[in-house]
């Protein structure tokens, strides 16, 4: 969009602008650096224009970490334009001219203010800081656990696990979601092996037949064999055992034996 908007403007500080937004909302998409470093980066000293691109050489000034590497080539056309500012012909030529000086300049290759640069971007992304591309690798990395928060603090030049903590967002929600995934596999795999598969809603096998009820203590003491003879002496005595040993009936001896109380 600004990268379409530079090439349509046609005063020279609207250009340059709008070719320096599209360039840092570019840089930092893929690097994810501190405003200040970008701001630092110095053509032919930290950033090189070699025949097939670009390549970043830059220790952080808060950190000391050193990113050392040829940047995707996505980006070259963006760091062209900060050398060509829309102008036609080959770029080499320009990035000989440009050695020495700031990548993101003023018209007297003075270096930009911090916080001019971090406006650019907020333009550009419509409102975020640039803190918010840490944040997004940070989240989305976090589905790889330990590994993916230490590829992230790599990437954005953290050495401190509890500086990248502060730059996760949605991280948290992203791991819940990636554990229940694994344990719904695992469920699944001990399924599989098992020859059962899964009712998604009961969660219970498909081969373990309908659910059944628990019995109560009532329907358990009914089928014993102990209920059965005390229910055949109940519907030859109709007041039971209880009413046998409580109020025997005279010249009726208790059909228990002994001083057997019966059901008590």
């Amino acid at each position: 969009m600004w990268r379409d908007e530079a090439r349509k403007a046609n005063s020279p500080n609207k250009r340059r602008t709008y070719f320096q937004r599209s360039g840092v909302l570019a840089l930092l998409s893929l690097v994810p650096l501190r405003i200040s470093d970008v701001n630092a980066i110095i053509v032919g000293e930290h950033l090189k224009r070699l025949d097939d691109g670009w390549f970043l050489t830059i220790s952080s000034n808060k950190t000391g970490y050193r990113h050392n590497g040829p940047l995707h080539h996505s980006l070259t056309r963006y760091l062209d334009d900060l050398l060509l500012y829309g102008e036609s012909g080959p770029v080499l030529p320009r990035y000989a001219q440009r050695m020495g000086t700031p990548l993101f300049a003023t018209e007297t290759n003075e270096h930009l203010s911090s916080r001019t640069l971090a406006y650019n971007f907020k333009v550009a992304t419509g409102g975020h800081t640039p803190h918010i591309v840490r944040t997004l690798v940070h989240d989305a990395l976090a589905k790889y656990g330990a590994y993916g928060a230490q590829l992230a603090r790599i990437l954005c030049g953290q050495t401190s696990p509890e500086t990248a903590k502060s730059y996760e967002i949605n991280a948290d929600r992203v791991r819940v979601e990636k554990g229940q995934e694994t344990l719904s596999q695992i469920q699944t795999n001990v399924l599989s092996r098992s020859g059962g598969a899964t009712d998604p809603s009961t969660g219970r096998s498909a081969e373990a037949g309908p659910t059944k009820k628990p019995k109560t203590t009532r329907q358990i003491n009914q089928g014993s064999p102990a209920h059965s003879s005390v229910a055949s002496t109940s519907s030859r005595y109709p007041y039971g055992p209880r009413a046998w040993s409580k109020s025997p009936v005279p010249g009726r001896s208790c059909p228990t034996s002994g001083n057997h109380r019966g059901a008590e």
